[in-house]
C-alpha cells in the first residue's frame, strides 16, 4: 500500500511538469546567419542599450506596460528610415526590483541584414518557403506583401522594403504588470 501511494503520489507531483514539458510552445530561433543586434525575446539591462538611440515612448496611453523604441547608433542621429533596424523593447519584472527590457519587435529596413539567408533583396516566393519550413502559416499574401504567423510569432514581408518580427508577449506576460 505504501509502494503505490508513493506511486500516485509521484504521478501526481509529476503530472504538472510533464504537461508543461510536452506542450509544444514553439521559440522563433536566433539565425546563425543574423546580424543584427538583438533577437526576438531576448531580455537586456538598461545598460545594454547605451549604444542605441532611443526614439520615443510607444506606450499606448491605456496599455499598462510601457513600450521603447531604439535603433543603433552607428545609424547616426538623424538616421534614413529607409536604411535602419528598430528594436522594440518593454519591461519585463523579473525580480522585486530587477527590470529587463524584453525584445518584442524588430523592424528592418536595412538591406545588408541577414536571417535565415533571407534580406531585403530576397523574393517573396524565397521568404514564404523559408517560414513555412519553420511551421508558419500565411494570414495575407497580396502583391509585393506577406505575412506569416506561427503561435506567438509573426512576419511580415513587403518586397525590397521592409521586414518586421513580432513576438506577441500580450499572451505571456499579462500577470506581470
Amino acid at each position: 500500500m505504501k509502494r503505490f501511494l508513493l506511486k500516485i503520489s509521484s504521478i501526481i507531483l509529476l503530472t504538472p511538469l510533464l504537461t508543461l514539458t510536452s506542450c509544444s510552445s514553439f521559440s522563433l530561433a536566433k539565425p546563425t546567419d543574423w546580424n543584427g543586434d538583438f533577437w526576438l525575446k531576448d531580455l537586456r539591462d538598461y545598460d545594454d542599450l547605451a549604444d542605441f538611440n532611443k526614439v520615443k515612448d510607444t506606450s499606448p496611453p491605456s496599455f499598462g506596460a510601457p513600450r521603447f523604441t531604439y535603433y543603433n547608433k552607428k545609424y547616426g542621429n538623424d538616421p534614413n528610415i529607409d536604411s535602419i533596424v528598430f528594436y522594440y523593447f518593454t519591461h519585463e519584472i523579473v525580480g522585486p526590483s530587477d527590470v529587463k527590457y524584453l525584445l518584442y519587435g524588430i523592424n528592418i529596413t536595412d538591406e545588408t541584414i541577414n536571417l535565415y539567408g533571407l534580406s531585403l533583396k530576397s523574393s517573396l516566393e524565397e521568404f514564404k518557403d523559408t517560414f513555412i519550413s519553420f511551421g508558419f502559416e500565411i494570414i495575407e499574401e497580396e502583391g509585393n506583401y506577406i505575412e506569416l504567423e506561427r503561435e506567438l510569432f509573426n512576419v511580415k514581408y513587403t518586397l525590397n522594403e521592409k521586414i518586421t518580427l513580432r513576438y506577441d508577449f500580450d499572451y505571456d506576460f499579462d500577470d506581470v504588470y
